[in-house]
This record gives C-alpha cells, sequence and structure tokens, in this order.
C-alpha cells in the first residue's frame, strides 16, 4: 500500500513484445483507495481488468481508483465494442491514456447490433507503439506538499493529473492506497511484463552530485563553465534515507568525461554511520577508466550494502582536471546505484569545459602621459578583463624592478587599475628613459604585460618625466 500524505516515486518498466499485428490487450497501472473489500480485478479483454463490463450499461471498473492505461488493441467497433472511440488509429491504435474507473459518469452507452455498447473518457492519450520490441519506461511522482501526480513515459512525454479529479475519485475515500499492475488478453494476447526499478517506501535513498573547483575556491553549480587545467574536486554520494529493507549488493557507476586527467592517488570511498565518517581508504588510480569509474571493481572495495546503521551513506571523491583539448560541448556527470531491490540514479550535474584565456590589459590614455617635478603624487590608470572571470594578481614596475602587487576581482566583465607615484619616487628617478609596467596574471599562470616609456628630464631648475 501506498500512503498519499508521503511523497514517493516509483519507476517501472514494461515490455509488450515485438510483434505488431495481432496483439492484445494490454495491462494498467492502477491506485485505488483503501478500503475493507478491495477489488482486484473487473473484466478481460477491453476492460484490461480494471474497466467495467463493456456491454453492462451500468457496470464500473475499479471502484474508488485511478488507472494509467497501456492499450495494445484499438477498441473502435460493434463486434470489439467502443471503449476506445474517438481515439488515434496511428501506431495501430495502441495507446498510453489515463482513467477514471470507478466512476459510473467516465462512460457513455447506447444499443447497437442486438448488445450494449460503450465508451470510456480517455485523458492524455498518446499514441505510442507498445509492441516494439523495448522497455517502455514508467515514472510516477507523488509530491505530497505541493499535492502534484505526474507520470512520465521514456523520459520524455510529461503528464500532469489534476489534482481536484484526484481527491474526488481516490483520496477523498482514503489516503492509503492499493496499488498495482492489472492486465487481460482476448482472441489476440502479447507477452506482458513489468519490471521495478524503485517501489516506493522500499528503499529510499538520496544520491548527489557536487563539483568543487579547488583553483578558485568555489563550489560550483550545474552548468556551470569549467576552465580546462583548473582542478576540481568531484564527490559522488548516496545516501539511505529510509525505507523497509536494506539495500543490498549495491553496484557503482559514476560516470565523467574521459578527457578528464585524474590526480594521482586521489580517489577516496568513505562510508558514514548516520553523521560520522568511517574509516576512508583509497581505491587504485585504474578504477577510473575513460571517464567511467565502477565499484567495487576488480576487487578493489566490499560489495556494499546500506540502511540506517551498516553504513547510511557512501561517498566517492576524486580529483583532476580537464585536459587543454577538451571539446567545448556539455560535459554530464552521472551516477547509477544498483541494488537487488532498488536502481537510484543522481540528477545528471552539467559542466561546460571552456578553453582559458590570458588577461586582458590597457592604460587609459593613449597619447603620452606627462608629468612635471612640482606635483606632488601622478596617478596612472587603465582598465583589466578576465576571460576567464577568476582572481586575477597585478603587478606594477619601474624598470623591471616591482614596485606593487595587488589581487583584484575579475569575475566581472571589466575592471580598472590605478597606481600612483609618490612624490618621493618622482624626486628617485634619474633623468633620462624609464619603463613602466604593468603585468597582471590569471589563476592558471597565464600572464599579460603591457608597457610604456617613462621619461624624466630637468627643466631649468625643476625635474619633469613624460610616460609614454
Amino acid at each position: 500500500m501506498l500512503d498519499f500524505t508521503k511523497s514517493f516515486s516509483l519507476t517501472s518498466y514494461l515490455y509488450f513484445g515485438p510483434q505488431v499485428n495481432e496483439v492484445g490487450d494490454g495491462m494498467a497501472l492502477v491506485f485505488q483507495a483503501y478500503n475493507g473489500t478491495p477489488k482486484w480485478y473487473t473484466y478481460n479483454t477491453s476492460a484490461l481488468g480494471y474497466l467495467g463490463n463493456p456491454r453492462d450499461e451500468n457496470s464500473i471498473g475499479i471502484p474508488n481508483s485511478f488507472a494509467i492505461e497501456f492499450d495494445l488493441f484499438n477498441n473502435q467497433t460493434d463486434n470489439d465494442g467502443w471503449y476506445d472511440q474517438d481515439l488515434p488509429t496511428s501506431n495501430q491504435g495502441q495507446h498510453i491514456a489515463y482513467l477514471w474507473p470507478g466512476d459510473l459518469a467516465q462512460y457513455s452507452s447506447w444499443w447497437a447490433w442486438f448488445q450494449t455498447q460503450r465508451n470510456v473518457i480517455h485523458y492524455n492519450p498518446i499514441s505510442y507503439l507498445l509492441t516494439n520490441d523495448n522497455w517502455i519506461k514508467l515514472d510516477v511522482n507523488w509530491d505530497a506538499e505541493a499535492q502534484k501526480l505526474q507520470y512520465i513515459i521514456d523520459d520524455t512525454q510529461v503528464v500532469d493529473v489534476p489534482y481536484e479529479a484526484l481527491y474526488t475519485n481516490v483520496l477523498s475515500h482514503n489516503t492509503t492506497v492499493f496499488w498495482g499492475f492489472t492486465g487481460a488478453t482476448g482472441t489476440y494476447s502479447a507477452p506482458q511484463k513489468v519490471v521495478f526499478q524503485q517501489v516506493p517506501f522500499l528503499v529510499e535513498a538520496n544520491p548527489q552530485i557536487t563539483v568543487e573547483n579547488l583553483t578558485r575556491n568555489k563550489q560550483m553549480s550545474s552548468g556551470d563553465a569549467i576552465h580546462v587545467n583548473e582542478k576540481v574536486r568531484l564527490t559522488y554520494s548516496v545516501e539511505y534515507v529510509n525505507g523497509k529493507q536494506t539495500w543490498k549488493n549495491i553496484r557503482t557507476t559514476l560516470t565523467n568525461d574521459p578527457n578528464f586527467i585524474l590526480d594521482t592517488n586521489s580517489i577516496t570511498v568513505t562510508p558514514y554511520f548516520g553523521e560520522t565518517a568511517g574509516n576512508s581508504y583509497k581505491l587504485d588510480d585504474s578504477a577510473l577508466t575513460e571517464g567511467i569509474l565502477q565499484f567495487p571493481s576488480n576487487g578493489m572495495g566490499p560489495s556494499l550494502d546500506l540502511s540506517g546503521d551498516i553504513p547510511s551513506k557512501m561517498v566517492i571523491n576524486y580529483e583532476g582536471h580537464y585536459a587543454d583539448d577538451t571539446p567545448q560541448t556539455a560535459i554530464y556527470l552521472k551516477s547509477e546505484y544498483k541494488g537487488d531491490n532498488a536502481v537510484y540514479q543522481a540528477s545528471p550535474f552539467e559542466l561546460i569545459p571552456t578553453q582559458n584565456l590570458p588577461p586582458v590589459l590597457a592604460f587609459t590614455e593613449i597619447a603620452d602621459i606627462s608629468v612635471v617635478d612640482t606635483d606632488e603624487i601622478k596617478t596612472i590608470d587603465g582598465t583589466f578583463q578576465d576571460p576567464n572571470q577568476s582572481e586575477l594578481t597585478l603587478r606594477y614596475a619601474i624598470d623591471g624592478a616591482t614596485v606593487k602587487t595587488e589581487k583584484v576581482d575579475g569575475t566581472n566583465t571589466d575592471g580598472t587599475w590605478a597606481y600612483t607615484l609618490t612624490k618621493s619616487q618622482i624626486d628617485n628617478l634619474s633623468g633620462g628613459e624609464h619603463t613602466f609596467q604593468v603585468t597582471a596574471e590569471n589563476q592558471m599562470g597565464q600572464t599579460t604585460t603591457i608597457t610604456k616609456k617613462l621619461l624624466k628630464k630637468v627643466c631649468a631648475s625643476h625635474k619633469a618625466y613624460f610616460i609614454e
């Protein structure tokens, strides 16, 4: 049973075989409000085990229920019945839809060909060739706080179920709900199989992927740019949150880009018991091959179970950088944890590889800058830009000797720099030609230097200098 006062997710795969013609009849995932005498099955053929009798105008299906239908046979004749009236006939008439089987108002009836004919309302019908020899993924997600029920077909077709209808037909009767698949065949048949990947409340786990840019000392967000050669730490974690069973024999596959260059001896596995970390241990560098890390693998690490006490969490992290020639297309970090009784994947973490570019520097004045030695100070200024949007180190030098070093924030598109010559510096300059330089260095060690001539000459009893 499911408790609709709590959020849950259900993932299953359905298979109906490879035969396109002469197949029937289909399956339905049904949720029925709990009562003392539940009804598990109704009628075969077009009723798919959950709808009312197609020849009885007073018959309803499983009461107080909601169903997602996977129908292999299109019923649109007096002989076959009209349960699929007005539905698309493409893809052999095969379709997916949701229905309210226990509400008599959903059905319409009439008399034809010496017998009762009936139709039932299908919501959000999707024309879909179900007998394509592929396993069809079905995700059902319930958000109790938002009161939102949604199902997803093959990660692409998303259907939202109105809460008002769900409440009226199901939850107003009981928030504790029976659930399961029904199925039926008739003159035609087909293999009808279901495999569960994630069963609500059996094992509840929370897989996550985080990325820290160690070069910039910054926690990254999915979708951020990552500059090649910048050092990062990738952390893949999975935590057992709750459940009726221990999560048994978990096999882990962590996916990165093959252009990732691993720092030697950096792969670390850490178990947690609640909030307390256990003893960490290292994996050999060979555990990461072409960007993929499997654990346990080749005798590295024990078989893993997770529950509230044995341990409750596992963290695998490693460090390195992306190579210079990494294509500038999105990288998706992924993790999958396959246990005997549950399979979980973290939401993919997106990184955009970006080439490192040197800083950009400029003087404000294009023409020569001149002062006379009667000036108390002279400020020389300009602009900087860091295409990598990181921290820059600026060094100011006169005749090659550094006179000042400072760090500036290059995360914005542009910034300004300024250096002020003091009266003492002006007086101590000898007459003649000198150089004034500004050098910007980014966090990857790339530098840009700009230079102007610094001329100081004596005019009568005063001295002056010029910067070109």
